[in-house]
């Protein structure tokens, strides 16, 4: 099944989670779905594209509502996609489409009542956040060079001091004038006077609100033997951002939560 709009060319996939698995093949030159498999609590297939244009990956349960998980940009061999989401549905099915103009971030989508969120992942810690235009760091190290495909950051996210996490050459870069920075105090005391000016200090249980998003600091720690002395309670933060109304999203690093609400959505990116 081909559908068509806009000049998109959309292939559809059709897969039940739990007893079969049904391809509908592209166009010729056109991307296609292959390789799909079913394994314990995922999905993960392959997407075959001749040329580097956006993709994206669109999942449904009822062949009506449609939601988009993921914006990619293939490699010269395609994508390799996983939903791991599976595991709580009877059944999904799956569609992709060629993006015919740039996408301005690329990654995993949250649906919010007021927007996608999109995660892009960078490594271990680091990711970014785009949110109704707004541009969210967490965690950025790695040089400044590393973010100039990205938009400015309106907000700055830093967990803890550690160099994997926190790294002055890379917040000097990319912080703008407009740049909000959160911390807790052991990484603004290391801040310059620049970055410091940018900067709110939180601790954990702190609770505020910016742009019409409220940010909660929670705590983040290690509980494992032998590991105690490297994230001491009450020292590193954890974030809670409240975005879309009723979608929660954790930007944090954390290592245990003391506070874990029956949030609809939770993320917790890395480790230590």
């Amino acid at each position: 099944m081909l559908l068509e709009s806009n000049s998109m060319k959309t292939s559809v996939i059709f897969a039940s989670v739990c007893f079969f698995v049904t391809v509908v093949p592209s166009q010729e030159n056109k991307p296609a779905i292959v390789n799909l498999k079913k394994l314990a609590g995922e999905v993960q297939f392959h997407v075959e594209t001749t040329n580097r244009n956006p993709i994206g990956i669109q999942a449904s349960d009822n062949l009506t509502d449609w939601n988009i998980l993921s914006t990619s940009e293939p490699t010269s061999s395609g994508l390799d996609f996983k939903d791991a989401s599976t595991a709580l549905r009877d059944r999904r099915f799956y569609r992709i489409r060629e993006l015919a103009k740039p996408v301005v971030l690329t990654g995993d989508h949250l649906g919010t009542t007021q927007g996608d969120i999109v995660i892009h992942p960078i490594n271990h810690a680091t990711f970014v956040l785009r949110w109704n235009d707004i541009m969210f760091y967490i965690d950025p190290i790695g040089g400044g060079r590393l973010f100039s495909r990205f938009p400015d950051p309106d907000f700055i996210f830093i967990t803890h001091s550690h160099g994997d996490h926190f790294d002055m050459s890379t917040l000097s870069a990319t912080a703008q004038e407009s740049t909000e920075i959160y911390a807790p105090q052991i990484v603004y005391t290391r801040l310059s006077s620049t970055l410091r000016a940018k900067a709110t200090v939180m601790a954990n249980g702190d609770t505020l609100e910016s742009r019409g998003i409220t940010i909660e600091a929670i705590p983040a720690y290690n509980t494992t033997r032998g590991r105690l002395n490297y994230h001491p309670e009450g020292v590193g933060n954890g974030y809670i951002l409240t975005l879309g109304g009723d979608v929660f999203t954790s930007v944090a690093t954390p290592k245990t939560f003391q506070k874990w609400e029956p949030w609809r959505t939770s993320m917790q990116p890395s480790s230590a």
